[in-house]
């Protein structure tokens, strides 16, 4: 990496409320683990993350407190709920002296408002910080809870543009989302992942269709558009749900439409499914049904794709063109019409065209993964020229984007 400063070590601290081993997040844990392992060896972090996995009650066994090493970063696991543990995530940032403060999520008000707060008040001095909204600035994560997000973005805006904060887009589609509601804002593109390692031939079909949803029960991942379209499929189809319940009101909501499923459907609940058991059981499904609204980049879609599990997706994500290209469907609207017609057209496949369907899955993955992108966004980001100091914040922001 020919970085500035070349030759020297470059610190950066790294929030994340979560982090292995936890995988109830999902994608923001993965990517995190994915920059802290592919990191140019000048580069090393303290992570700060939380003890305990998203919504539990109980801290991991033997973390709470204490820093653990990973390669040549260190995470520290802290219980948001001890102001001593907030003590020393601050000792050790300002011990850091980062160049980059990078904060994975725009809303949470521990990991990223609070650092926010922290360097506009001089309590820690990054030269620079880096937020990574992980989807949460599409329109459609926006549109959830949207009153609430509206009002304090009116404060937000202002204290990150204060902040001279820098953003990272995963895709050009993020970028212009990120734009769409901070017009000052400018941003990093840049894909923090190659994708896992895909199977060497796919499972072989089931006589009759099985589906499968693999992720948190929230409104944004938006199970119940998929379960609303499965009552006006008259095919045979089975659909396993595998994921932490997030919202209980929402399952409560979904029961009750899987009660209603007519005859020739099947709708099962399995559960949460733990990280070293997502790639074999994605593989024995013949599609993967994820009608988000609004994902990054998303893992899980990356890894479908690497099982050999083509994918029936919304628009909202950076997958379109791979899809398109073999690795499954494209859903252009969020209709219940539309999606009853896709999952219908799936379910009536002959098993032949299911097993070419998941074989084209793996080549259309496999030719991503060959252009995939091995730069992080925080080496993008030390990398950029420092601009002169009579040069505006602006001109530096449009020289950053064309590299």
């Amino acid at each position: 990496m020919t970085a500035r400063g070349a030759g020297r070590r470059h610190r950066v601290v790294i929030t994340n409320f979560a982090f292995y081993p936890g995988y109830k997040a999902g994608g923001p844990i993965k990517s995190v683990a994915e920059i802290l392992d592919r990191l140019d060896q000048t580069v090393s972090c303290l992570l700060i993350t939380s003890d305990r996995d998203l919504g539990d009650g109980e801290p991991y066994p033997g973390l709470s407190g204490r820093i653990i090493q990973r390669g040549s970063h260190e995470v520290y696991y802290l219980d948001r709920s001890n102001a001593r543990h907030w003590m020393r995530a601050l000792r050790l940032t300002r011990r850091a002296r980062p160049e980059v403060l990078y904060l994975n999520s725009f809303w949470s008000p521990m990991f990223t408002v609070l650092p926010v707060l922290a360097a506009l008040v001089r309590l820690v001095r990054p030269n620079e910080i880096l937020l990574a909204p992980r989807g949460e600035l599409s329109p459609g994560a926006l549109e959830l809870k949207g009153t609430k997000k509206r009002a304090f973005l009116l404060v937000w805006s202002a204290l990150l543009r204060l902040a001279r904060t820098t953003f990272h887009a995963s895709t050009d589609i993020e970028a212009r989302h990120i734009t769409a509601v901070l017009p000052w804002s400018h941003s990093i593109v840049q894909i923090n992942s190659s994708g896992p390692t895909p199977r060497d031939a796919p499972l072989p079909p089931h006589a009759d269709a099985r589906i499968v949803f693999l992720s948190r029960i929230s409104r944004k991942k938006n199970l119940g558009l998929a379960l609303d379209a499965l009552t006006t499929v008259p095919s045979r189809v089975a659909l396993d749900i595998y994921g932490p319940i997030e919202d209980h009101a929402l399952w409560a909501e979904y029961t009750e439409v899987i009660s209603r499923m007519p005859a020739n459907v099947t709708v099962r609940y399995c559960g949460e499914l733990a990280p070293a058991a997502v790639a074999d059981t994605l593989a024995r499904y013949d599609a993967f049904a994820f009608p988000t609204l609004g994902e990054n980049f998303g893992h899980v879609i990356a890894e479908s794709l690497a099982a050999g599990c083509p994918v029936i997706c919304s628009t909202e994500t950076p997958w379109g063109p791979v899809l398109e290209n073999g690795g499954g469907v494209v859903v252009p609207t969020f209709s219940t019409a539309a999606w009853g017609e896709a999952l219908t057209a799936w379910a009536s496949l002959p098993v032949a065209q299911r097993q070419s369907a998941k074989e084209r899955t793996l080549v259309a993955y496999r030719h991503w993964r060959e252009d995939a992108n091995d730069q992080t966004a925080i080496e993008a980001l030390l990398t950029a020229p420092r601009p002169a100091e009579t040069t505006t914040r602006a001109s530096a922001s449009a020289h950053r984007a064309e590299r």
